[in-house]
């Protein structure tokens, strides 16, 4: 009796270390002072917008917004104008033609004379990457890539009408296995290159794998 009753200290005090470091890892005890010298304005927005993205020829916003802690609900993109004296984000709609629809990571691409918003949508059964061309203030025209290694899509970004780079913050499904490797910090994250139908991975494994974007002249991601 003696010796399980040792064994299970240990084990409270392994596990109570185990916590602790994990607790302290994700910054749970770290204060960010604010270093912010402009003014802020609160703009009134739908629930769970995650990412956004501007045109800096035109100041539009585009914002991605789903409400996860409805996992019935539909998502959608969200636009404005910095331009504009008292901003409301105007609904795209997107729904309204994909009804499961669930926007993440969004990205914004200049290309042959147009402007295109991609954007990764976490559905019931699969995540696919959408892509839809800016007409006006619209979203149009759209297009729709799957993939096998789209396994926990956060951020993407776009480098061609076909082209692009996005994050797996995690490199398995959902389950138990996840949230054990989460619990021990696993790092099994990675950024896969998507051109044209054809995606491989790109990176080491990395912890919980986020925001990605690209240089200007393309050489550094």
């Amino acid at each position: 009796m003696k010796k399980t009753g040792q064994f299970l200290g240990v084990l409270f005090i392994l596990l109570s270390l185990c916590i602790i470091y994990v607790i302290q890892a994700s910054g749970a005890f770290k204060t960010i002072s604010p270093h912010f010298d402009g003014k802020a304005e609160t703009l009134d927005s739908p629930p769970g917008v995650e990412d956004l993205t501007i045109d800096q020829r035109n100041g539009q916003i585009y914002a991605s917004s789903t409400d996860r802690r409805n996992k019935e609900n539909s998502g959608d993109i969200y636009t404005f104008n910095t331009s504009e004296k008292s901003p409301i984000l105007k609904k795209l709609g997107i729904n309204a033609i994909y009804p499961e629809f669930r926007p993440h990571g969004i990205s914004l691409l200049e290309k042959y004379g147009e402007t295109y918003v991609f954007a990764i949508s976490h559905e019931t059964e699969v995540d696919y990457v959408y892509r839809f061309q800016v007409e006006k203030d619209s979203l149009i025209s759209s297009k729709r890539f799957s993939h096998e290694l789209l396994i926990s899509p956060n951020d993407l970004v776009a480098h061609d009408t076909a082209s692009f780079y996005f994050t797996n913050d995690h490199g398995i499904e959902a389950g138990r296995e996840r949230t054990i490797k989460d619990f021990i910090m696993d790092k099994n994250g990675f950024v896969v290159s998507f051109q044209n139908g054809t995606a491989k991975k790109v990176s080491q494994d990395m912890a919980y794998a986020n925001g990605i974007n690209i240089s200007k002249d393309g050489n550094y991601l």
